[in-house]
């Protein structure tokens, strides 16, 4: 039941946006599907080969010194990652090479924002952002390739 849940979902997210999910959208049969807090957004977090060995290990995205933690709802190239998010900061060279797309659950939502700055990036004000169980794949940046 949860997977077709999550299917039906990913699917209707896709074709939302007339775009192909190139990464696999099935989640495990046996997580658990809590009907007080559940998914209700899917969101792209993309980083380099230490960020996305840190986030798959800790299942954390960790806040910058602003506390906020930065997400997407954009599939990216790399490229279109480094010139559109990153803005061609050579600190962030590399950023757009991997891909953490994971769900987040209704509390978690109502503290996400637009960043009105920036046209493709919301952001996380609740400080670290645990993903226990939310991450649908973790890997390389698959867009453009």
């Amino acid at each position: 039941m949860y997977s077709a849940y999550w299917a039906y979902h990913n699917l209707n997210f896709a074709l939302d946006r007339d775009v192909v999910v190139p990464f696999p959208i099935a989640v495990p049969d046996d997580l658990p599907l809590d009907e007080t807090d559940p998914p209700v957004d899917v969101f792209y977090h993309y980083t380099n080969e230490d960020g996305l060995a840190g986030i798959t290990s800790s299942q954390l995205l960790l806040p910058n010194i602003q506390g906020k933690v930065y997400m997407t709802k954009s599939f990216l190239s790399p490229a279109e990652v480094e010139n559109s998010i990153f803005i061609g900061n050579p600190f962030y060279e590399g950023h757009g090479k991997n891909v953490v797309v994971f769900y987040v659950r209704n509390h978690q939502r109502a503290q996400i924002f637009k960043d009105e700055e920036n046209y493709h990036e919301y952001y996380f004000t609740g400080g670290t952002l645990r993903l226990h169980g939310q991450i649908i794949y973790a890997g390389p940046n698959l867009i453009g390739q």
